[in-house]
């Protein structure tokens, strides 16, 4: 018996099946770990004359803090909420 050579051919579709199916299982496991309640960019800043305000723009609160130029010390009101949360909730 004198060896036979095997030729190994791959299936174009078959390859192309198991290429998608790769990336169908690589992209699934990435969205998996999405919670969607990321807190990135969850807070706006924004400063006028001496205030600072905080926006929460998922609930819609706003916090002031007023910043005196002369006295160097701040209101005790910032951690006060300035809007409820039922005039937020109604949209």
């Amino acid at each position: 018996m004198k060896g036979r050579q095997v030729s190994k051919q791959i299936d174009f579709k078959s390859l192309v099946i198991g290429i998608l199916i790769t990336v169908c299982i690589t992209l699934a496991m990435g969205a998996s770990n999405y919670s969607g309640t990321s807190s990135a960019g969850r807070f706006q800043i924004a400063l006028r004359d001496n205030h600072a305000y905080v926006l929460d723009t998922v609930n819609g609160r706003v916090w002031e803090r007023y910043l005196p130029s002369n006295l160097g010390r701040t209101s005790n009101s910032f951690p006060a909420a300035k809007l409820s949360d039922t005039a937020t909730d109604s949209n």
